[in-house]
């Protein structure tokens, strides 16, 4: 569970699942209500991205200049300058930073949105 929870392509494809789904059943039921908890849905998704490195118990790391290039260490432009392979701690770092500072945050935006005007549909769009 763990592992799903800390995976962004998991928690952003579930997130437009139930987004799009809560749209559906609000379009089938001719309440747009259904729509709106999608919204409350996609917030707690939200936290729990914003949550990604508690979760996958890994951490964000400062910048580490490193000796040859003086570029930090965990981004992938030092280890192209060195010509080394990666260090997989660099593509959890960019994980890390995709969904604190990107993914977490649209999904919380979104949602809150969706959760508080959701249902206004049903006044705009009559069914």
């Amino acid at each position: 569970m763990r592992k799903l929870l800390a995976n962004n392509t998991f928690m952003l494809v579930l997130s437009v699942a139930v987004a799009l789904g809560g749209f559906v059943i609000g379009w089938l039921l001719h309440d747009f209500t259904a729509f709106a908890r999608a919204g409350v849905l996609l917030v707690g998704f939200g936290i729990i991205v914003l949550s990604r490195t508690f979760i996958s118990r890994t951490e964000l790391h400062q910048f580490v200049g490193g000796a040859e290039t003086g570029l930090n260490i965990y981004e992938r432009e030092h280890w192209e300058k060195i010509g080394k392979p990666i260090h997989p701690t660099v593509f959890e770092q960019e994980r890390n930073h995709f969904a604190l500072g990107l993914l977490g945050p649209a999904l919380s935006f979104a949602g809150t949105v969706i959760w508080a005007f959701g249902d206004l549909l049903n006044k705009v769009w009559p069914l």
